[in-house]
């Protein structure tokens, strides 16, 4: 070794961080980012579902405590379409009303409901729902649906059975 030449020795733990390693950092960095940012965005469609899941089922509670109210009707009692005494059409608007008017809109737009879907039963200690008889029935399964219209995923709607039974004199 020359005199004149330089010597470059490096103590031990001083070696360099190289450009290889700060670039794998970056891309480390660079993907962690990026998957906080793709976990917050689904943040507004969760909410959005779930906001929407829970007017469905405010809706139908009202529903169900709207039968609650009206009771045991017989009259019209196997009709599928808006003549039912259990469906929304009826109600809105007749005396008393036991549902607002403009249900299931009330709060949030873009619900509908279906008509609801009666079965009957004579009773009995094991009573069994099948067909809607309103002359033998002792007691009225029905069944209400809230569908939502909204874009929002996995809100495809929700149902609910409820049970009347008649009143004996």
């Amino acid at each position: 070794m020359n005199a004149a030449e330089p010597r470059h020795s490096r103590c031990r733990g001083d070696e360099g961080v190289t450009l290889i390693e700060i670039l794998v950092s970056i891309v480390i960095l660079g993907l962690c980012v990026v998957s906080i940012l793709v976990g917050t965005s689904t943040l507004p469609v969760a909410a959005g579902a779930h906001r929407q899941d829970t007017q469905i089922d405010i809706a139908l509670k009202q529903w169900a405590e709207a039968i609650k109210a009206k009771g045991f009707i017989s009259g019209n009692l196997c009709v599928s379409s808006s003549n039912n005494p259990y469906s929304v059409n009826q109600l809105t608007s007749t005396n008393p009303k036991v549902l607002p008017v403009g249900f299931p809109n009330i709060g949030a737009a873009g619900l509908t409901a279906d008509l609801p879907v009666v079965t009957t039963s004579i009773g009995g200690s094991s009573p069994v729902f099948s067909g809607c008889n309103a002359n033998t029935a002792v007691l009225v399964r029905v069944q209400l649906t809230v569908h939502s219209t909204s874009t929002v995923p996995r809100t495809n709607g929700q149902t609910l059975q409820v049970v009347v039974a008649a009143v004996s004199p």
